[in-house]
């Protein structure tokens, strides 16, 4: 396979990704403002099993070998950045097990309907339970990446690349 032909495989693989980050989006935008809150637990278990299928597309072997092909190749610096971020995100993620990865996007889903709940019943108490049980969902998923970072650390690095508590703790 040719370079272009690599990148044009790669690039049909980000949009299978948008398609299914697209539809779980919507899902989301759906279940806040409009879907009825007896149909949560059905909702929750679908978009937990989409959630499973985005994984196993974003873990697929071929395409992990592939990006680490074209990460090392001379790409226009769009295509690069896409690579190289890619990459990065299937190394922190590869190692957790899809099961697990399901299980966390049900307790998702199952605290974002608790926290619309307390929300409109203004009792945080109501939710309480439910974010104790994200937040020890979070941490075992966390478990499976290696890092020497804090699981504060890796969490914020993961949405502002670079960042740590301490350049934040400098700034307040």
């Amino acid at each position: 396979m040719n370079l272009d032909e690599k990148v044009q495989l790669f690039r049909s693989w980000l949009e299978r990704m948008a398609a299914y980050r697209m539809a779980l989006t919507i899902i989301g935008v759906d279940k806040t403002a409009k879907a009825p809150s007896q149909g949560a637990d059905y909702r929750n278990r679908k978009t937990a099993l989409l959630s499973g299928e985005l994984i196993r597309i974003q873990n697929d072997p071929e395409m992990y070998q592939l990006m680490e092909e074209l990460f090392e190749e001379e790409l226009d610096p769009e295509t690069a950045r896409m690579v190289e971020l890619q990459l990065k995100s299937a190394r922190r993620i590869r190692a957790v097990p899809a099961d697990e990865y399901v299980e966390y996007q049900k307790i998702l889903g199952e605290s974002e309907e608790a926290w619309l709940k307390a929300k409109a019943a203004k009792d945080y108490s109501m939710y309480e339970p439910y974010l104790a049980k994200l937040v020890k969902a979070y941490s075992s998923l966390k478990q499976y990446q290696k890092s020497d970072l804090s699981l504060f650390d890796r969490i914020l690095d993961e949405n502002q690349p670079g960042w740590t508590s301490e350049k934040y703790d400098a700034l307040f």
